[in-house]
């Protein structure tokens, strides 16, 4: 429970890794895989963990969930992220449903305690970062305001009957959950994200992740 609300997470662990080369919950960062770094983070937050996996990412995932003190269920993932969230979300039981993609595995607890309080305080938390870079249109040239834009990153909270809801009526493809979440009629409420919450996606991303994390061990 966290304050008074049960929470669901839903770890990500099921993508192709297409980008990397190879899959990226397989790799190691002192002993631990992205999923079990994941875990590390949710832990004081989860009442159940539902683990979406791959055929390539079965063995870790439950490798990972062997030292779990919380109910857990290891969930086939789907052909994209949207079906995976739906698979999940379906075997999911608590009021209140973190999703996380196991790529962002430098997330830290302040992130998810952020993103689930607003949940249960407005619905839903969705974890992003203000734009501090140009942007521009590539057509134009043109410069973008950014002071109206955000990054989304995950975790994505949300009062679970309210997603579930929004899946069950979803018609199309969206690229995250805050989407599928607005395509109902849900408005977004955005938590505290961080420049360190990135998302591993290349081999360049794993010499920086390394030392953000040796960083923070010492």
């Amino acid at each position: 429970m966290y304050n008074g609300k049960s929470v669901s997470v839903i770890l990500l662990a099921a993508g192709a890794s297409t980008r990397m080369g190879s899959n990226k919950m397989l790799l190691d960062f002192g002993g631990l895989s992205p999923i079990d770094l994941c875990i590390k983070a949710f832990i004081d937050f989860a009442d159940e963990f539902l683990i979406t996996y791959s055929a390539d990412t079965y063995s870790k995932v439950e490798a990972a969930c062997s030292h779990i003190q919380v109910p857990f269920k290891l969930v086939q993932g789907g052909n994209t992220r949207q079906e995976s969230v739906y698979n999940a979300l379906c075997e999911s039981s608590c009021e209140i449903v973190a999703v996380h993609d196991c790529a962002r595995c430098l997330v830290t607890k302040e992130i998810i305690r952020s993103s689930i309080e607003s949940a249960i305080e407005f619905g839903c938390g969705i974890a992003s970062t203000r734009v501090t870079d140009t942007i521009r249109n590539t057509e134009t040239g043109d410069t973008v305001d950014r002071d109206s834009l955000i990054a989304a990153q995950t975790p994505q909270s949300f009062r679970r009957t309210d997603l579930l809801r929004s899946y069950n009526s979803a018609n199309k493809s969206f690229t995250d959950d805050a989407a599928v979440y607005k395509s109902n009629g849900g408005v977004l409420y955005y938590s505290k994200g961080s420049t360190e919450n990135l998302k591993l996606t290349t081999p360049d991303d794993i010499g920086l992740f390394m030392a953000i994390l040796a960083l923070r061990e010492e």
